[in-house]
């Protein structure tokens, strides 16, 4: 039996179909299981990649100087590396020692009466909040305490998960160098591998890979503005108050703004705890309300207008992207929220496009 020209286009176009399904399939598991190995260090290449992008234009006049790819790639990992943890390693210890002299300059019993002194401060209001509530105000003390206790914990948790999260493991140093230097070194060829394999074409893949490098670098300079502002703002509100190190104080709230849900809370509310355990119960109203009213809400408004330099969306929408994103990715969620809203505009204007075009047609 001889197969018709039909019959043989027919079969040819029933294989080409199964042969890409099963290709799809097989992509769809292989990419699924590299996600699956790739995510527990997810963290540590995205921040690796986050700072390869925002250096590599000093690192191309590098490249081009040395005129050596390799060397250059590996001056400028050491140069980031460096630049990074030599302050990091000075603040901790710094802080440490800060510490441990004003823990023992504290008289026994300090901290026991500090305590007692709030408590007292805080027999009134809770006995007038007892009263609107219907409760003893015994029992208002009580399930306070409790509360500030689980949050006490709950800090304690995160902040720990976050630091584990971020600093450790040899395997994530190891792996955060790598990525630095594989990304420097290789960082051009990997861009037009991506661009030649988009099915998208070089325009549309050009368009959504510039949309994703602008959200990476105004998130990073997000981040770099909020730290310094509230550092700022920190650093002001202790010397004010008259703690002493005011700029140790702020230095500290910049490096922990970074971290979600709690930020520089992680420094405001134990300068406070200071002063009220000191006895200096006005002061230490004045830094939770400083830090709270001003140094815990900077973020909310200056963020988005960073973000919105680089993407001109209603800043409702910057704002729930970040809020979301923290929510959904923890951590990451600072760049991720954006970058996400930057790639959905993107796609949306390309299929605007690509509608006016078939209307015209």
């Amino acid at each position: 039996m001889q197969i018709r020209p039909k019959d043989q286009d027919s079969s040819q176009g029933s294989s080409t179909r199964v042969v890409w399904i099963t290709l799809v399939a097989l992509l769809t598991v292989a990419v699924g299981l590299c996600l699956l190995m790739v995510w527990p260090f997810a963290a540590t290449i995205i921040g690796a990649g986050v700072l390869a992008v925002v250096y590599y234009p000093l690192h191309v006049r590098l490249r081009q100087r040395l005129n050596k790819p390799g060397l250059a790639a590996l001056l400028s990992t050491l140069f980031l590396l460096i630049a990074f943890l030599v302050p990091l390693t000075l603040l901790v210890t710094t802080v440490m020692q800060e510490l441990r002299a004003a823990y023992q300059a504290l008289a026994p019993g300090t901290v026991e009466q500090g305590a007692s002194r709030i408590w007292v401060a805080l027999d009134r209001p809770l006995a007038a909040a007892g009263r609107w509530l219907g409760m003893e105000p015994s029992d208002l003390r009580s399930l306070l305490a409790t509360r500030l206790q689980e949050a006490g914990s709950a800090m304690l948790g995160n902040t720990i998960a976050v630091l584990g999260a971020a600093g450790g493991g040899v395997v994530r140093i190891v792996i955060g160098i790598g990525t630095l230097y594989c990304a420097f070194l290789y960082g051009d060829r990997l861009y037009q591998e991506t661009v030649a394999l988009s099915p998208l074409g070089l325009r549309r893949t050009s368009a959504l890979l510039n949309a994703v490098h602008q959200m990476v670098m105004a998130s990073f300079y997000g981040v770099i503005a909020v730290a310094a502002a509230q550092g700022f703002l920190c650093g002001v509100g202790a010397w004010i108050a008259g703690l002493p190190s005011p700029s140790l104080w702020g230095v500290a709230a910049a490096v922990v703004s970074i971290l979600p849900l709690f930020g520089s809370a992680l420094v405001w509310l134990p300068a406070a705890a200071v002063l009220f355990v000191q006895g200096s119960m006005g002061r230490g109203v004045f830094m939770l309300i400083w830090g709270a009213a001003l140094v815990g809400t900077i973020d909310n408004f200056l963020r988005p207008l960073v973000v919105m330099t680089k993407l001109p969306v209603h800043p409702l929408l910057v704002f729930v992207a970040m809020l979301g994103g923290v929510e959904a990715f923890g951590l990451l969620g600072i760049l991720f929220g954006p970058v996400i809203l930057a790639v959905t505009v993107a796609l949306f204007r390309m299929l605007r496009e690509e509608m006016d075009v078939g209307e015209r047609v």
